[in-house]
């Protein structure tokens, strides 16, 4: 299992060390300089409740596969918009694929703009609208 990433670099030039680390069995946390940043939470979705309800709504050719769901991922809001949730996500699609999951899910609410346009830029799909957005990574061929 892999439970640290180190020495992330933002810019050529970039003095900070950016560590992702595992914190305990499912939460994850970005540092910069030692100093938390951000966080995320990831379950076998089959495993925990509140992921279980997601998958019955995912599309039927996904419902038999191993998914990991992410909760609670998150960054202060002084470092969103500089990359961080990038690091975040390349991170969590590596432990995911590392475990061999084969799909990603997770819900934002439908006015966190900022959020929903990162995990499109990930290739995330939504499969359900609505004042909550479900959305999902197929992890087949990323």
């Amino acid at each position: 299992m892999i439970n640290n990433f180190k020495n992330f670099l933002l810019k050529e030039n970039s003095n900070k060390e950016v560590n992702f680390v595992k914190f305990n069995d499912n939460v994850y946390k970005l540092s910069i300089n030692g100093d938390v940043i951000g966080s995320t939470y990831l379950q076998d979705a089959k495993k925990f409740t509140m992921f279980k309800s997601i998958i019955d709504l995912l599309p039927d050719e996904l419902k038999d596969k191993k998914v990991l769901g992410i909760g609670e991922l998150g960054l202060m809001n002084k470092y969103q918009g500089q990359g961080y949730g990038k690091i975040l996500m390349d991170n969590i699609i590596r432990i995911a694929k590392s475990q061999n999951y084969d799909v990603l899910v997770l819900s934002v609410s439908s006015e966190n703009e900022r959020a929903i346009n990162l995990y499109k830029s990930f290739n995330f799909e939504i499969f359900r609208d609505g004042f909550v957005k479900y959305m999902f990574l197929d992890l087949k061929g990323v």
